[in-house]
């Protein structure tokens, strides 16, 4: 089975500048292993420490990853970091389809609106948004990203947008109502979403049910044993309203990539929203297949 993986950043270049690159996972303080998921961690991909491509495209390999968005970023975080399109054209022009591009943008840039042109020229499919780690923080419906998505949508670009409990300093950055107008003021725009909108897993379905151009990517909230509400999603899947909203992505370098999909096709999916899950529904968004 073919397997899309929508979101990684491989070990190259200015990726290695991200703080999830030298972690590994995100530098948690949970007392008396209060959050056991991440704990449950088993292996951990030699690629990234060791900085190597060739070792990262034999991952993929093994683990029948046959094509890997690279999500880009740009936070103006000194910890969060930020990722140059150059370094993400070059991969695509060196590793002839294995690879597709989404460029990272800033909403407090000024040639921000610009950037999201300059992905398009560059032939990128789509940007990335990580709202609530920008420096500052901003809402994923603040003002400023407004004329980012208006220029996205012109031309016809995914806007990945990552939510979830670990991105901002509260909560309410992981609402799913601020998903849902950014999803009803700009129908015509595909809209990915990393992470879920996690701990609002029923409310992020709703979303999805409501808004058409929505697409959910719950990743490590999906594929680590123990989360809360891990289950839902493989019920919402096989339910039949969800099989063409979920996607696969490992959010590389969080874990091993073939532990990543074998964990996932470990849950009790039904054999269709299984395949649209790792493979249909992203080469759709992405146009890799009719």
């Amino acid at each position: 089975m073919m397997v899309i993986d929508f979101r990684i950043r491989p070990p190259y270049k200015s990726f290695m500048s991200m703080g999830i690159a030298g972690a590994g996972l995100p530098k948690l303080d949970f007392k008396n292993d209060a959050f056991p998921a991440w704990h449950g961690r088993k292996r951990v991909a030699s690629s990234m420490p060791d900085g190597s491509m060739d070792k990262f495209m034999l991952e993929m390999d093994v683990a029948g990853i046959e094509v890997g968005v690279l999500m880009g970023r740009r936070t103006g975080h000194p910890v969060n970091g930020d990722v140059d399109n150059k370094d993400i054209q070059e991969l695509i022009k060196k590793y002839p389809g294995r690879f597709v591009g989404f460029g990272g943008i800033n909403p407090h840039e000024k040639d921000a609106v610009d950037r999201v042109k300059e992905c398009a020229d560059l032939g990128f499919k789509g940007i990335g948004i990580d709202a609530g780690w920008c420096n500052p923080e901003v809402y994923v419906d603040d003002p400023k990203l407004m004329p980012v998505y208006e220029q996205a949508a012109k031309l016809g670009l995914i806007s990945s947008i990552t939510m979830s409990a670990f991105l901002g300093s509260n909560i309410n950055f992981s609402d799913p109502t601020r998903l849902q107008k950014v999803a009803q003021a700009f129908p015509e725009m595909p809209i990915v979403v990393p992470h879920g909108c996690w701990p609002y897993v029923t409310q992020a379905f709703g979303v999805a049910l409501m808004c058409n151009n929505v697409h959910l990517m719950p990743d490590t909230y999906l594929y680590v044993p123990n989360f809360p509400n891990r289950n839902d999603w493989v019920d919402a899947a096989n339910s039949g309203f969800l099989r063409h909203k979920l996607i696969f992505c490992s959010s590389y370098p969080i874990r091993d990539l073939s532990e990543c999909v074998e964990n996932w096709r470990s849950l009790p999916f039904e054999r269709a929203p299984l395949y649209d899950s790792l493979y249909y529904n992203a080469a759709r968004l992405l146009k890799l297949t009719d």
